[in-house]
């Protein structure tokens, strides 16, 4: 009885194993019938005349709330294709066009890999249903302009634009923020036609709430004659945002401020204002750390900055950030003030102040390799920089219409600069334990002003297809400084008595420049292009001291003619230019042939009548070729490089009793030969790009240094013409993202390799010196949505360098450095940071690390109901190994130094983002 009742039991096992096994299968089974990948492929045409009908909408909805699962707009032929589409049961394709009824496919399980589908549209809109008229009117074609009806694209309360963007069916988010709209990259984004606090999107995107906007348009950028000459998929995208009520007045701000250890501290503000046709933004920040306040994207996204367009102006400024050497103290204040006088007449003026000081202390080591023997020179120091600067800029715009527009520039500023330097240094060779050292002592104080005002008219004529371009500048400044120079060398061979160069030396230096310039081109039809152009620059300056020098602590300073010579230079440049270019979209070949032609007459007036005046003129004619054809191009070039006034001055710098140098009058300019190839794809559908770039370039009469060191270490040099040099480079790049709906994924690897020989002239013997740099970066990034994003990478420097002359033993040098950062953001409120990087050298110094880690992270958290306040808590260089340390190698000379960097630090920063925008 127990044994049937036992077989029994596990007979019900079996049966309910199987049939859940069945169930599993039959799931399967069904979710890969109805969710399969298939591509399908539509022609729509007019059912009166059977043409083709271009820009009818496909779009892809679930039927029980109209959701779009995919949306496309057919070509010139009435086609369009879904790839790896998922089809499911539930869902319908629309088939619309403006004037015509559209209709409804239900979608039906299929086996077939490829579904074509022939809609024949009907011109009468009697007969729409509700669910075929909601996804017409959401998305619709008016000419060339692509709408969609916000009402049919719900976001939460609050949402601003980019959510909205988000949503619509055709617009995507990739990598770096970068929007793209039907494939086509998003080069702006309007309001109602016009820019709107800068021409950063992300201005749009953060800030105006997606409630104010009624509908979308996407556009092709417009852009005349330019426009008629490029390819379809070149032009990028334009987003019109049409508001329910026009935005009349705003404020958007930022303040923060913070305190750490080792009494670091940070603190700033930053706020923009706007009333109709008035911007104006006030920046405020200082700290004695690494950040740098704010960012040039902060001041385009919230200060408006980017909006002074191409007027100039501090579009490029440095906020203050500083590199890896020293420690900063920085303060900055200004503002930025944008005011329409009309839709086509603009007008921008920017005020900054800053306030900055930079300490250092350095190590430097340099073998300087000599035939058979090597200098080892040894020098430690430190220096301070002050520094105070005033910069105005006034920028005027006036856009006539679409074809025409003036523009003018007016720059001004001052800066006022405190340097101090105090180093001692050792010589040794390979036979001499000790050769000589050197103290140094420089304290300097300058003033400098600089005016510079330029103005460009820049004219289309649509019916002669004529481009036209205008501009000229005049720029004035003045520098003046003080400074004064101790250097004490003592000699430690053949009885060489200690000697001392102390000078003080005023300078008073304007410098004038002024340029005209024209150009034109000529479109003669889609496929033929003249282009000419010439232009005039001139550049008057002025070079030397007043030295006034002592031999010793005791002595007066004395004035000393001989190496008080100063003389003015005068340098003029004329260029001109003409070519042709043919090109045939079809075929995507272009060919552009043009010469040019180059004068350059320089003039250098001594103010020691033995020197008296020199005048150099120069005459160069080169050709221009360039060929391209889809992806891949070639082009060939020559140019010129006339001798600088300071290389062909006979004065000798003695400003050093250890390195003296001598201008030569009689050089000659070097002239270059440059030949480039380059390969450029990217696969849209695939996100597959590669790149290649080879060039080669050739130089003849190059002006190189004539060097002779006699025996206790002291270098005199002058310029000389002599020998060929080469340079071979290459550029490959391999990158390959995945964008799907949340995901965005990439890895690429690009590699950099560059070969320059130069000629070496030391002590009368002349050698060819060959440097080899190679540098490869492998690197992968990741994201979902904006919960979380990781990026990492490994890079690899190789830098070696070797001579014809086998006296001169090559020399080689390696680093590496691993990087991954990672940004997790699993609540709205919460952000984590974490960035890594390990750093490894192959030759370090004595007492310098091979290896060394640096990390930083923060967390940061959002207060309140919009998120406006945030507390943050970073640490930086967790774990105390920040080195300031570089290693390069060139011809023969290895060059190491390490610089005082800052360490380890913890902060906590608050900051509080505001803003305000109504009707």
């Amino acid at each position: 009885m127990w044994n049937r009742y036992t077989n029994t039991r596990q007979q019900l096992r079996k049966k309910l194993f199987y049939l859940c096994c069945s169930a599993v299968f039959v799931f399967c089974g069904l979710t890969a019938a109805h969710a399969q990948k298939t591509d399908v492929a539509f022609k729509v045409v007019n059912k009166v005349d059977n043409k083709p009908l271009e820009k009818a909408s496909v779009i892809l909805i679930r039927d029980r709330d109209s959701s779009f699962l995919g949306f496309g707009i057919t070509d010139t032929a009435g086609k369009y294709r879904f790839d790896n589409l998922k089809l499911k049961s539930g869902t319908s394709f629309v088939v619309s066009s403006l004037g015509f009824i559209p209709v409804n496919i239900p979608v039906r399980h299929t086996d077939s890999s490829l579904i074509h589908r022939f809609v024949a549209l009907t011109p009468d809109t009697n007969l729409l249903s509700e669910v075929i008229v909601q996804s017409a009117a959401a998305v619709r074609m008016k000419g060339d302009t692509l709408e969609y009806n916000t009402e049919f694209f719900k976001t939460m309360p609050n949402a601003v634009v980019e959510e909205l963007l988000k949503k619509l069916p055709g617009i995507e988010f990739r990598d770096k923020d970068e929007i793209y709209a039907d494939g086509q990259r998003v080069s702006k984004i309007t309001v109602d036609g016009k820019e709107f606090f800068s021409s950063n999107p992300k201005v749009l995107l953060k800030n105006l709430p997606a409630d104010l906007i009624k509908k979308v348009q996407i556009v092709d950028e417009k852009n005349t004659v330019a426009t008629e000459t490029r390819e379809k998929q070149d032009i990028p995208k334009v987003i019109n945002l049409k508001l329910k009520k026009a935005v009349r007045q705003g404020i958007l701000g930022k303040v923060f401020g913070g305190y750490g250890t080792d009494k670091r501290y940070e603190t700033g503000g930053l706020v923009n204002l706007f009333r109709d046709t008035l911007q104006v933004s006030l920046i405020g920040t200082s700290n004695n750390q690494s950040s740098e306040g704010f960012t040039m994207q902060d001041l385009n996204e919230i200060g408006g900055f980017g909006r002074s367009g191409g007027m100039g102006g501090q579009s490029g400024y440095n906020l203050g950030g500083y590199g890896s050497s020293g420690i900063p103290k920085k303060s900055l204040a200004g503002t930025n003030i944008n005011y329409n006088f009309t839709k086509d007449i603009q007008l921008n003026v920017q005020y900054f102040y800053k306030n900055d000081h930079i300490r250092n202390e350095f190590s430097r080591v340099i073998d300087q390799i000599l035939g058979d023997t090597a200098r080892h020179i040894v020098s430690n120091g430190r220096t301070e920089h002050l520094s105070k600067s005033h910069q105005i800029h006034a920028g005027f715009t006036w856009k006539q219409d679409s074809t025409g527009y003036l523009r003018y520039n007016f720059d001004w500023n001052r800066n006022i600069d405190n340097n101090f330097n105090s180093n001692i240094s050792s010589t040794s060779t390979t036979n001499i334990d000790l050769l000589n050292t050197a103290s140094g002592l420089d304290n300097s104080h300058s003033t400098q002003n600089n005016l510079n005002t330029n103005i460009s008219y820049n004219k289309t004529f649509t019916k002669s297809k004529i481009d036209i371009n205008l501009d000229g500048s005049y720029a004035h400044g003045l520098n003046a400084a003080d400074n004064y120079v101790d250097n004490i060398t003592t000699q430690y061979v053949k009885g060489y008595i200690p000697d001392s160069i102390l000078r003080h030396e005023l300078s008073h230096l304007p410098t004038t420049n002024y340029h005209f310039g024209a150009s034109i081109h000529k479109t003669i039809n889609k496929k033929h292009m003249v282009m000419m152009g010439a232009s005039y620059n001139n550049d008057l300056g002025h070079s030397g001291n007043d030295v006034y020098q002592r031999l010793s602590l005791l002595d007066d300073y004395t004035y000393t003619p001989g190496q008080s010579i100063k003389f003015s230079n005068e340098n003029g440049h004329f260029n001109s230019d003409i070519a042709y270019r043919f090109q045939d979209a079809k075929s995507r070949f272009n060919f552009k042939a043009g010469a040019k032609y180059e004068r350059y007459n320089l003039t250098n007036t001594y103010s020691d009548a033995s020197i008296g005046v020199q005048k150099k003129n120069y005459n160069f004619f080169s050709p221009d070729l360039s060929i391209n054809y889809k992806t891949v191009g070639i082009s060939f070039s020559r140019s010129m490089q006339p001798p600088s006034s300071y290389f062909l001055s006979p004065v000798t710098d003695s400003s050093s009793n250890l390195y003296f140098q001598t201008g030569n009058p009689d050089l000659s300019p070097a002239t270059t030969s440059n030949l480039s190839f380059h390969f450029n794809k990217y696969w849209t559908k695939k996100q597959f790009s590669v790149y290649s770039n080879i060039s080669q370039r050739w130089s003849n009469n190059n002006i190189i240094g004539k060097s002779d060191i006699d025996e206790q270490g002291i270098t005199r040099s002058t310029f000389v013409n002599f020998g060929h040099g080469s340079n071979t480079s290459v550029n490959l790049g391999i990158n390959k993202g995945y964008h799907k709906k949340d995901y965005n994924l990439g890895t690429g690897l690009n590699v950099f390799a560059m070969q320059n020989k130069t000629p070496l002239y030391l002590n009368a013997k002349a050698t060819q010196t060959t440097n080899q740099n190679i540098f490869i970066n492998i690197h992968a990034n990741g994201s979902y949505k904006e919960i979380i994003q990781l990026n990492g990478g490994w890079n690899i420097n190789f830098n070696n360098s070797s001579s014809e002359d086998k006296t001169y033993k090559a020399n080689k040098n390696h680093s590496f450095t691993t990087y991954f950062n990672i940004k997790w953001k699993p609540t709205h409120r919460l952000i984590f940071q974490w960035n890594n990087r390990l750093n490894s050298q192959s030759n370090p110094n004595p007492g310098q690390r091979t290896k060394w880690y640096f990390s930083d992270a923060s967390l940061a958290y959002s207060f309140f109901k919009k998120e406006n306040v945030e507390f943050r808590l970073s640490a930086y260089d967790i774990f105390n190994q920040n080195k300031g340390s570089y290693q390069y190698i060139f011809q023969n000379y290895i060059y190491n130094t390490q610089d005082l960097v800052q360490k380890r630090y913890f902060m906590l920063t608050v900051s509080y983002k505001f803003k305000k925008i109504g009707n």
